[in-house]
Parts: structure tokens; C-alpha cells; sequence
């Protein structure tokens, strides 16, 4: 009868632990079911913003270094000077960064009242 009492008391110790365990292990599985959706979701994001980051790295190599700008100026011929023309093309020297990389295109006008209108363009390099 004793025997009997303490393998009861063993059951119910059990089932109880087990109860516990049980308890435990569907908030683990819970705990383990909001990590995964965290990772898939941190996942995701990568792969946004790696893709975004390419986007970008091709837009600046297409801005800064896929096609250079090269414009040659001639000065004017014996011909040209004869003829009493004046050169339309200027370089800036005003500032440091634009020396050798802008030329200023002066169109003058027929009308002796008019001011003449001048173009800016930048270039990789001029020469």
C-alpha cells in the first residue's frame, strides 16, 4: 500500500513537471516563431537595400565615370583674323575648379544695341 501511495505521488510529480515542461515549450515555440518571422523580415531588408546600394553605385559610376567630356578649341586662323573676327570662345579663370574644365561661347548680335548673350558649358577637360 505504501509502495502504491509513492509511485502516485511519483505520477503526479511527473504530470505536473511535464504540465510545466509543456508550458515552457509552447513559449519557446512561440518565442522561436517570432525570431524566424524577425529574421525573414531583416532577410528581406538586406536584400532591399543591397539592391538599392547597386542601383546607386551604378548611378554614380554612370554620373562620374562611364562617359568623359572632351572639348578641343582651336584659335583663330590667319584667315579668320583678316577678316577682322573676334573669338567667341572665352575661358574662365575666375575660379580655381573651373580653370580648364568650362569655356564661356559668346554670340554677338547683328544689332549694334544689343548685348550679346553668352553660353556656359563644363567639360571633363579643355584644351
Amino acid at each position: 500500500r505504501r509502495q502504491l501511495e509513492v509511485v502516485r505521488h511519483q505520477k503526479e510529480l511527473t504530470e505536473s513537471i511535464c504540465s510545466e515542461k509543456a508550458g515552457d515549450l509552447q513559449q519557446i515555440r512561440g518565442r522561436i516563431e517570432h525570431l524566424e518571422e524577425s529574421l525573414a523580415d531583416a532577410e528581406r531588408r538586406v536584400l532591399e537595400g543591397e539592391a538599392l546600394r547597386k542601383k546607386l553605385h551604378n548611378t554614380i559610376l554612370e554620373l562620374k565615370g562611364n562617359i568623359r567630356v572632351f572639348c578641343r578649341v582651336r584659335a583663330l586662323g590667319t584667315e579668320e583674323e583678316s577678316l577682322e573676327e573676334t573669338a567667341v570662345v572665352n575661358f574662365p579663370s575666375e575660379t580655381e575648379d573651373q580653370r580648364g574644365k568650362a569655356i564661356d561661347i559668346v554670340m554677338p548680335r547683328a544689332d549694334e544695341g544689343k548685348p550679346s548673350t553668352t553660353f556656359n558649358f563644363s567639360f571633363d577637360r579643355v584644351f
